[in-house]
């Protein structure tokens, strides 16, 4: 059909996508066409009349000259050239990179959720060195890869089959254990109702296509910075009020619950399969969920709320071995040490205070 004057300039641009149709590319082809082209010292152009057609020409040179005063070039034999299928490779390269590649655990891990293998390769290809990433081909396969690896953030097209990225988003944001991974929607449609109707759903970002690499990594490091500063304040924040962290009304709904329960137990010997049972979860949702939200596990929130909780009965006039007892140690001296850890004072100086100001 031809090109617009104004969209020449574009049409190289990796992940420029002009034609609206059904049987649209990915916009990588021409993009990866005229970049081979350079790397062989050639060119690739087009001339172009809207209505009418597109003439692109490849321009290659005759003499390897050229070629060779590329550091990446070398000279070999016709006769030492030995043609390789699929079976001459080696494993390594065989083996998809998310099947062999083991998860960093210094590194936050991303879901990146597309069907077209070609754009899902370059995001994986992009932030691979900054991320651990997990690839699914749609919104279902997503949904299980989210259940099982509980990934930092997620990145996926609207448009996809079986599921796609809105139907996924929704479900995410519905199910109790991963309501609280942002979702980082991507697409090359740019109308603001689907933006809106994206945003409705519950996703905290939406990109559109071509991706800016830059910009998609900003987004990402800003939502795992601020998982990092909640849990950073509620680790350090001596009070156990969850309105103090930045949290979505469903999660703060289930730390208020939480808190609740085990303020009234908390002189009960509680463990993680007894608060799983209480919430009609199984363990590895009661981990996966409270160490999303604080960035410690179930046993340890318990146990950190307990000696906040602590704090309170020594002000209210308990003795140490009192409130040692109230919160469920037996052992005083075991308190007084895992009181100090915490809090940085002993127990016994929160008395002499209250002493010294009466």
């Amino acid at each position: 059909p031809g090109i617009a004057h104004e969209n020449i300039s574009d049409i190289f641009t990796r992940f420029v996508i002009l034609n609206k149709n059904d049987n649209r590319g990915s916009g990588i082809g021409l993009a990866l066409a005229y970049e081979l082209a350079k790397l062989h010292k050639g060119d690739l152009k087009v001339s172009s009349q809207l209505g009418e057609g597109s003439c692109f020409c490849l321009y290659l040179p005759l003499s390897n000259e050229a070629l060779l005063q590329s550091g990446n070039a070398t000279s070999v034999e016709p006769s030492s050239v030995k043609s390789q299928n699929r079976r001459d490779f080696p494993e390594e390269f065989l083996t998809s990179h998310s099947e062999r590649h083991t998860l960093d655990q210094n590194k936050a891990s991303i879901l990146i959720v597309e069907d077209n293998r070609q754009i899902r390769d370059y995001i994986q290809g992009q932030l691979q060195t900054d991320f651990n990433c997990l690839v699914a081909e749609n919104g279902k396969e997503g949904l299980k890869l989210t259940e099982i690896h509980n990934p930092d953030a997620i990145i996926t097209d609207i448009m996809m089959p079986e599921m796609d990225g809105i139907e996924m988003t929704r479900l995410l944001k519905e199910n109790f254990s991963l309501c609280h991974i942002p979702v980082v929607i991507m697409t090359a449609k740019s109308d603001i109702q689907d933006k809106i109707t994206g945003y409705e759903t519950g996703a905290e970002a939406y990109i559109t296509k071509p991706l800016n690499v830059r910009h998609l990594k900003a987004l990402l490091n800003s939502f795992i910075n601020q998982r990092k500063l909640v849990i950073s304040k509620f680790r350090d924040n001596k009070t156990i009020d969850p309105n103090t962290l930045k949290v979505n009304t469903k999660d703060e709904e289930f730390l208020h619950l939480l808190l609740n329960y085990i303020e009234k137990n908390y002189s009960e010997d509680l463990s993680v399969d007894t608060v799983a049972k209480e919430f009609c979860v199984s363990r590895t949702v009661l981990y996966n969920k409270v160490k999303g939200l604080t960035g410690i596990s179930p046993l340890e929130f318990i146990r950190q709320v307990k000696l906040k909780l602590s704090c309170e009965l020594l002000k209210k006039g308990y003795s140490v071995s009192e409130t040692a007892y109230k919160i469920g140690y037996t052992d005083v001296k075991y308190f007084s040490k895992q009181f100090k850890m915490f809090h940085g004072f002993s127990p016994s100086q929160v008395k002499n205070n209250l002493n010294t100001n009466k």
